[in-house]
This record gives C-alpha cells, sequence and structure tokens, in this order.
C-alpha cells in the first residue's frame, strides 16, 4: 500500500485492489468486528470516511483485543508473517506512512461534537459488527476506548 500510495502507478493501484477483493472475501467469511463498529458510528455522526475512522480505529482496537491471550496469539503469528516484531505497531507504522491521523481529533472531529454525542456514539459503537468482536466490550470499555482513540492516546 505505500507504494501505491507515494507511485500512483496503475499497477499498484491494481494490486491495492485485488488485495480489497481478498479482504472482502476474508470479511464475507468471518465477519467485522468492533473497529468497523465504531468506524460505523463515528462516520454516520461526524462524516468522517468509512475507510479513514477504520484506518484510525484498528491499532486501538487490535490493543484492546490483544488483552485475550488466544487473539494475541493470532497477532503474534501475523506480526511473524510479515517479519515484523509486533503486528499492532506495524498497522501504525502503516497508518503513518499513508499520512493517517493517529486519533479522531486530529482528523478533525471537534471535541465539543464528540463530546456532546459522546452518550450515543458509545451505544451506537456497541451495536452491529461489534457484537461479534473476539473480546467483549462493556459500555466503560468503549467510552475508555473512544476516548483512547479521540485523543490519540494508548488504551
Amino acid at each position: 500500500m505505500p507504494v501505491s500510495y507515494q507511485q500512483k502507478t496503475a499497477e499498484s493501484r491494481e494490486k491495492v485492489h485485488n488485495y480489497q477483493c481478498l479482504a472482502g472475501i476474508a470479511f464475507d467469511n468471518v465477519g467485522l468486528g468492533m473497529a468497523h463498529g465504531i468506524s460505523h458510528a463515528i462516520g454516520g455522526m461526524f462524516d468522517l470516511g468509512h475507510g479513514l475512522a477504520n484506518a484510525i480505529a484498528l491499532p486501538y482496537v487490535l490493543e484492546y483485543n490483544a488483552q485475550d491471550h488466544l487473539v494475541k496469539e493470532k497477532l503474534d503469528r501475523l506480526a511473524r508473517s510479515i517479519n515484523q516484531p509486533d503486528f499492532c505497531v506495524a498497522i501504525k507504522n502503516l497508518n503513518r506512512a499513508l499520512n493517517i491521523p493517529t486519533s479522531f481529533k486530529d482528523a478533525g472531529i471537534s471535541k465539543q461534537l464528540f463530546e456532546d454525542n459522546f452518550k450515543l456514539l458509545v451505544e451506537n459503537s456497541l451495536k452491529g459488527s461489534t457484537r461479534v468482536n473476539p473480546v467483549k466490550a462493556s459500555e466503560q470499555d468503549m467510552a475508555n476506548l473512544l476516548n483512547s482513540i479521540f485523543h490519540g492516546k494508548e488504551f
């Protein structure tokens, strides 16, 4: 992806499209998770693109999910498959290479609007694909996670 982002060639973009197709097939087989649940709630409320919201939320959600030892083992296996010591860090590095903001605040969401709509945002983030997330989230967990993502702080 960084090559496609930097070079913008037809060949590199074609590869990204192919990878998107594979990702779509994977989503269809295993379902989505909390990053998508958060992204739906954020995007609909604050007019932030779905892909961008997912990219911002993903590292935080991966770290939240890594609390579970089975998820942590899978993330470690993914890291090894891409020759990286830590999968969450690899995703953060990819986001940095693609100039993805590290927080919803940096993406332009107003602190006042975020705070004014926080309760509804927490409720909506717990619906949909978040229900099939491998690590269950309480309302308080989601509130903490959303605050972390908004401010760009570790969970």
